[in-house]
C-alpha cells in the first residue's frame, strides 16, 4: 500500500508539472529602441495548456523580480509584465503588471517558477549565436524578440525571431515591432518557393499526374482571360511559348485584381484539381502592366498538350444548341469541326454566359482546360473562351441558305474531290473553295477538284444557287 501511495504521489506531481510546463515565456523587449533609460522592457508569458492556470503565487526566480497575485490565465491567454506599466500603456497600448528590476541588453537567465519553487520554463537569451540580434533589427533596432512555436524549445535562440509586427509607434528612425499581449507573428520554419518555369511547374507523367504536386513554386507569366472566380482567384498564367497553368485561390485575392495582360510573379504550392495543373499563391506581385497575350495555337482536338494554354478551334458548330445556356454555375456545349467533337465551357462569369448561341460556323479561342475526376486524368478536356470576342463567325462566307443542293465525296478527301447537284432545278455552273479564315481560294466549273496541293486543314465549298448559297464543309488530309 505505500509502495501505491508513492506511485499515486508521483504520478500526480508529474501530471502537475506537464500542466505547469506549459506555461511558456514567449515575448521579451530587452532593449527597446528608446534613447535614455529604457521604459519599454518587458516579458510576455502564454497559456499554452487546455486548462485555466491559476499563477498565484509563481514569481520570477532570475532575470527580474515579480510575483503573481490572484492571477488565473485561460487556455491561450498571454500576460506581460513590464518595467513601466505607464510607458506600456500610453505608448503601446498594452496592459502590464510591474517587475523590478531591468533586463540585460546582452543577454540573461530568466527563469519561472511556480509557488513551490518549481522551475516551470527557463529562457536564456542572448543577443548573439543563435540569437537574433541588433543584425536582425532587435537590441535597440526596434523588435522584441518571439518565439516561433509555443511548442517548441523556448531555451534555443533559433527557435526565435525579431518580430515583424508594426506598432504605428517610433523612436527616432525605429519603428517598435512586437506582438505584447497577443499572438506571436514570426515564423521560423520559413518555406522555400523554388524558381520554376511553367513547363517544369505543370509538367505531368504519362497517367496526367502532375510530377512537382506539393511543391512549393515561384513562376512568372502573363494573365490571360478573366477571373471566373469573384469570392477569390481563378485564370490562367501562360509564358511565351504558350504553356500555361491555372491559378486558383478559394477565397481571398491577396489583393490582386485580374487584369489580361499583367505580368506578375506567383508564389505557391502546386496542385491538381480533377486533372488541371495549379498553382495556390500566398503571394502576387505585380511585374509590368499591357504586355502582349500569346498567339493561338490553331488546332483540331484537345488534350494535355492544350491545357492552360490558349488555342483555337477552327470550323466549328454547335452539335446541340439546346445545350447553350443550359446551367446555372456556367453550362457545357459541345461543338464540332467535322471531324472531330469538343466540350466548351461557358463560365458564369464571362460575357457569353448571357449571350445567345452563335449560329452557324465559326472559329472558338479558349484556354484548355481539363475536368477528369479520376486518375489517369486523360480525359474530361475543356475549352473555355475567355470573351464574347473569342467567337469568330467566318463572316467572309455568305450566310447559309440550302446545304442540301450539293453533295460532295470523298470527305475527307486527299486528292480529287467531287461535287453533285442533289437537285436538278438548282442550277449550279460554278463552286468556290474557301479557308476557314474567308480566303477564297479557287473558283471552278469542274465537278471534279484537285485539292491535293492545299494544306491539310477544313475548308468551305460554296455553291451559289437560282434559291441562294449552299455550302458543305470538307476536312483535307
Amino acid at each position: 500500500m505505500k509502495n501505491m501511495k508513492h506511485i499515486f504521489t508521483l504520478l500526480l506531481f508529474l501530471f502537475t508539472m506537464v500542466l505547469h510546463a506549459q506555461i511558456v515565456i514567449t515575448e521579451i523587449s530587452y532593449n527597446p529602441p528608446e534613447s535614455g533609460v529604457d521604459s519599454l522592457e518587458y516579458i510576455e508569458i502564454y497559456n499554452a495548456s487546455e486548462n485555466e492556470m491559476d499563477l498565484d503565487g509563481w514569481y520570477f526566480s532570475s532575470g527580474v523580480e515579480y510575483t503573481f497575485s490572484n492571477t488565473s490565465l485561460m487556455p491561450g491567454d498571454y500576460f506581460v509584465v513590464a518595467v513601466n506599466i505607464n510607458a506600456m500603456q500610453s505608448v503601446l497600448s498594452t496592459s502590464a503588471d510591474l517587475f523590478i528590476g531591468a533586463l540585460t541588453n546582452g543577454g540573461e537567465l530568466i527563469e519561472l517558477a511556480d509557488d513551490g519553487g518549481n522551475i516551470i520554463d527557463v529562457v536564456d537569451y542572448s543577443d548573439s549565436g543563435d540569437w537574433p540580434s541588433s543584425a536582425n533589427g532587435t537590441d535597440g533596432g526596434g523588435s522584441s524578440i518571439e518565439l516561433c512555436d509555443v511548442d517548441s524549445d523556448n531555451n534555443v535562440g533559433s527557435n526565435w525571431r525579431a518580430a515583424d509586427n508594426q506598432l504605428g509607434v517610433f523612436a527616432g528612425d525605429n519603428e517598435y515591432l512586437g506582438t505584447p499581449g497577443f499572438a506571436n507573428t514570426v515564423v521560423c520554419n520559413e518555406v522555400t518557393f523554388m524558381p520554376m518555369s511553367i513547363e517544369d511547374a505543370s509538367m505531368v507523367d504519362a497517367e496526367g499526374v502532375l510530377i512537382n504536386a506539393g511543391s512549393n513554386a515561384e513562376i512568372q507569366g502573363i494573365v490571360h482571360g478573366v477571373n471566373i472566380n469573384p469570392e477569390g482567384l481563378q485564370f490562367t498564367l501562360i509564358n511565351e511559348n504558350n504553356e500555361g497553368i491555372g491559378v486558383y485561390a478559394g477565397s481571398d485575392n491577396l489583393g490582386y485584381e485580374v487584369v489580361e495582360g499583367d505580368l506578375i510573379t506567383i508564389q505557391g504550392g502546386l496542385g491538381q484539381f480533377n486533372g488541371l495543373a495549379q498553382i495556390n499563391p500566398v503571394s502576387i506581385s505585380l511585374d509590368a502592366s499591357g504586355m502582349d497575350t500569346v498567339a493561338p495555337n490553331e488546332v483540331s482536338a484537345l488534350g494535355e498538350e492544350t491545357e492552360s494554354s490558349l488555342v483555337t478551334f477552327t470550323g466549328a458548330s454547335i452539335v446541340d444548341v439546346d445545350q447553350w445556356g443550359s446551367g446555372t454555375s456556367g453550362f457545357n456545349v459541345e461543338v464540332s469541326n467535322g471531324t472531330e467533337t469538343i466540350t466548351l465551357r461557358i463560365d458564369n462569369d464571362v460575357d457569353l454566359f448571357t449571350m445567345s448561341a452563335p449560329d452557324g460556323l465559326f472559329d472558338v479561342t479558349g484556354i484548355g482546360g481539363q475536368f477528369d475526376q479520376n486518375s489517369p486524368y486523360l480525359e474530361g478536356y475543356q475549352l473555355l473562351p475567355r470573351y464574347s470576342a473569342d467567337i469568330k463567325p467566318l463572316s467572309n462566307i455568305e450566310p447559309i441558305i440550302d446545304n442540301s443542293v450539293i453533295a460532295i465525296m470523298p470527305n475527307p478527301v486527299r486528292n480529287m474531290l467531287v461535287w453533285t447537284t442533289l437537285i436538278e432545278e438548282n442550277n449550279v455552273d460554278h463552286v468556290q473553295i474557301y479557308s476557314w479564315t474567308g480566303e477564297r481560294i479557287l473558283v471552278t466549273s469542274s465537278r471534279s477538284i484537285d485539292v491535293s496541293n492545299l494544306s491539310p486543314g477544313t475548308y468551305i465549298l460554296k455553291a451559289s444557287t437560282s434559291n441562294g448559297v449552299s455550302i458543305q464543309k470538307f476536312i483535307k488530309l
